[in-house]
C-alpha cells in the first residue's frame, strides 16, 4: 500500500496521512473553508457565507451581491508539492461549483492556477447549467504541464455575482503520482 505524508501549513499545524491501496496516486481534498486559504476582494459589495447543501452533502462557500454590476471576491489557496511528487494524474484538479444563473453576465467563477508565481492557466466564465445542479471544472495533467517537488501552487478562485445571483464553490481536489 502506498502511503504519502503531506505536511500542510494550516492553522492547526497537523500532518495529514492519506493512504491508497489501489494505486500509487495521492488525492488531497480541500473542503470549505479550505485549510490555509484567505478571502480577498477588490470590491466587497456583497455577502460571503459558508453553508451546508444537504441535498448534495457539500459544505460550500457562497458569494452573493445585490449590486447591478458584477461584484467579486477571491479565495486564495497555496500548496507546496511534497518531495514524493512525480506527476499529475489525468484528473489533476477538480473544483465543484454552482451558480444561480447559467449566464456568466449574472454570476461566474474564475479559476487561475499559478506555479511559483507564474500563471499556468486561467479558466473564466464558469457557470453551472442550472441553479439546482453542481458542475465541475476539471484540469488534466496536460492542462497543468510539468511540475516538480516543492513547486508552490497558488489557486485563485474568483466568485462574481450581481442582482442577487449567487456563486458557490465546494470541494477542491488535487490528484498526483
Amino acid at each position: 500500500m502506498a502511503t504519502h505524508k503531506i505536511s500542510l501549513n494550516d492553522l492547526n499545524r497537523r500532518i495529514i496521512v492519506l493512504e491508497h491501496a489501489w494505486d500509487n496516486s495521492t488525492e488531497k481534498v480541500y473542503h470549505v473553508e479550505y485549510d490555509g486559504s484567505i478571502l480577498t476582494g477588490a470590491s466587497l459589495l456583497g455577502t460571503s457565507s459558508t453553508e451546508y447543501d444537504a441535498i448534495n452533502d457539500f459544505n460550500c462557500f457562497n458569494w452573493i451581491s445585490s449590486d447591478l454590476t458584477l461584484q467579486d471576491c477571491t479565495v486564495s489557496l497555496q500548496f507546496t508539492l511534497p518531495s514524493t511528487f512525480k506527476s499529475w494524474t489525468s484528473n489533476a484538479l477538480t473544483l465543484y461549483l454552482q451558480t444561480n444563473s447559467s449566464l456568466s453576465t449574472d454570476n461566474k467563477i474564475k479559476l487561475v492556477i499559478k506555479k511559483d508565481n507564474a500563471t499556468i492557466i486561467t479558466l473564466d466564465d464558469n457557470v453551472s447549467p442550472s441553479s439546482s445542479s453542481w458542475a465541475t471544472t476539471l484540469l488534466t495533467s496536460s492542462n497543468l504541464g510539468s511540475w516538480n517537488p516543492y513547486n508552490k501552487m497558488t489557486i485563485l478562485i474568483t466568485l462574481s455575482s450581481k442582482s442577487s445571483n449567487f456563486a458557490r464553490i465546494a470541494d477542491l481536489k488535487l490528484d498526483w503520482n
